[in-house]
Order: C-alpha cells, then sequence, then structure tokens
C-alpha cells in the first residue's frame, strides 16, 4: 500500500522533499523508480504468475536501487499468498519498508513520471495523499541550463531542454496539469522556497498533512546512508546537494538568466507564475 505520493515537475526539489520525509522515524520514500505505473499500465502479466511479476520488476528502469533481490520478493509474495498485480505492486513496497523501517506507518513514493498518471495512481490508491511540490520556473530554468552543461556518465542521467521558452511551457504545462488533476483529490501544494526558508512551519504542514508530527531529526537528511533510502550512489552527478544541509537558494534566476530571457519566460509562463505565488 502506498500511503502518499510527491509529485512536481523535475528540478522542483521532489528529491530533497522525499529525503526530508525519509528521515521522519515513521515515514519511509524508497528511492525514485516507477515500477507501479509501469506494470500496471504497461506490462502483460495476465494471467497473474509470481516468477513472472518478479522477473518484470527486475526489468523496470531503477528498480536495482531498491537493494532486493528476486528471492527474497518471490518468497514474500509466497508467504502473503499474493494472486493478482495490485496486491503483488503494494507487497514489493512493504518488503522494501519492513526491510528499512521495521516499525513503519507510512510509506511515499515520489517520481516525475507520474505527473500524467495520477488518474491511474488514485484508481490503484484510492485513499494516497498527494503533495505537489512546486518551485520558481526561472531558477528551474536555471537548474536545467546548468546540469546539460555537464557530461553525465550515468544511463539515468537527465536529459533537459535548455530553451528558455520550451522550459517555461514545460514548466507551466506540469503545473497547471498537476493542479488540475489533483483539484479533487486529497493533496498539498508546497513551494520548494518555503521549504528552505521556513523548513519547520512548511514541514509542520506537510507532516500534519499526513497525520504525523513534525521531527527536527528531518534536518538530518543529508545523512542517511543508502541502505536508509538515499539516493544512489548511480545519481550523485546531478544530486549531490542532497548530500549537504539545505539552503536557502531562491532567486538564482535574478543572477544567471538574462533580463531578455526573464521576460521571455515571464511571457510564456507569468500567469502560472503568479497563481503560486511568484513575482513576475
Amino acid at each position: 500500500m502506498v500511503d502518499f505520493f510527491i509529485l512536481g515537475n523535475p528540478r522542483s526539489g521532489t528529491t530533497l522533499l522525499r529525503l526530508l520525509l525519509n528521515a521522519h522515524s515513521e515515514i519511509i520514500v524508497p528511492p525514485e523508480c516507477g515500477f507501479a505505473v509501469w506494470l500496471k499500465k504497461y506490462s502483460d502479466l495476465r494471467p497473474f504468475q509470481i516468477n513472472k511479476f518478479v522477473d518484470a520488476l527486475f526489468e523496470t528502469r531503477k528498480f536495482d536501487s531498491w537493494q532486493l533481490n528476486k528471492n527474497e520478493v518471490i518468497d514474500y509474495l509466497k508467504e502473503n499468498q499474493i494472486e493478482d498485480i495490485d496486491k503483488a505492486i503494494s507487497g514489493v513496497y512493504s518488503l522494501f519498508a519492513t526491510k528499512i523501517k521495521p516499525n513503519v506507518k507510512a510509506i511515499g513514493d515520489k517520481n516525475n513520471f507520474y505527473i500524467s498518471h495520477v488518474e491511474l495512481l488514485h484508481e490503484m490508491y484510492p485513499n494516497a495523499k498527494f503533495i505537489h511540490i512546486v518551485r520558481d520556473g526561472r531558477d528551474v530554468a536555471c537548474s536545467y541550463r546548468s546540469l546539460m552543461e555537464k557530461t553525465f556518465q550515468s544511463r539515468f542521467a537527465p536529459k533537459l531542454e535548455t530553451d528558455i521558452a520550451k522550459i517555461a511551457k514545460e514548466w507551466r504545462d506540469n503545473n497547471e496539469q498537476l493542479s488540475d488533476s489533483l483539484s479533487t483529490l486529497s493533496s498539498i501544494s508546497v513551494r520548494l522556497e518555503d521549504i528552505s526558508s521556513a523548513t519547520e512551519i512548511t514541514m509542520s504542514k506537510v507532516c500534519n498533512f499526513l497525520n504525523f508530527e513534525y521531527e527536527e531529526t528531518m534536518l538530518d537528511f543529508y545523512k542517511t546512508d543508502q541502505k536508509s533510502g538515499m539516493e544512489p550512489a548511480e545519481f550523485d552527478e546531478w544530486k549531490s546537494k542532497n548530500k549537504q544541509p539545505l539552503k536557502d537558494e531562491r532567486y538564482l534566476y535574478k543572477k544567471q538568466l538574462s533580463t531578455q530571457q526573464i521576460s521571455k519566460f515571464n511571457l510564456v509562463a507569468g500567469d502560472t507564475l503568479c497563481k503560486f505565488g511568484y513575482e513576475v
């Protein structure tokens, strides 16, 4: 069972929020994988067979970062007499959670891939809650462009737009889509800027939404090791900041983008910036 999902445009702080919540003593949010939607929507697993399901599971992108092996997944599903794909998917989450935190009370998931699959997630987990995290799109543009100036070795390296107008359109469309998709569901919207500048207030709000108390130890998220849920080493090339204390990095765009570039972004996504409380 998945109790909540973290959704947002790429480079908007979804991983940071995952790690903050994962550092809570009663919450676990595994590394990004996306197998739930992939197996449910795209795999031919009928009639359901445990071995066939597990083979497909281990072929999904990034699942190796969960540090499970086939035999323990098969044994867990057999012990719990799993007979359909929905229960099998939930069983994988439960197995991971109980290995890391035996007394865990809530399991979350995060993946930018889920942006277009909110309806399916709600169908699979009708009681799940959704956290929409937003970051100033112009700072997102700075992050996109900065990353694309680097050379990565990882097979999972991001491939992002560098054209300002195209970034603005992607950011606008993704956040508007999430806003619309989540409008009738149990959801909350938070800004990355508020997490970094008013951490306790904002994270208390998030924890309260999930029916938990805020814990100061969440601020030590960057000390987490990979066994306990830190980002896989293969992602360090573009996510190394998550191994450092929380920093306030608002308004990067005022230093890194030209007046013309800022105006171009505002022209495309100005209404959406205003909608989420950003100055234009």
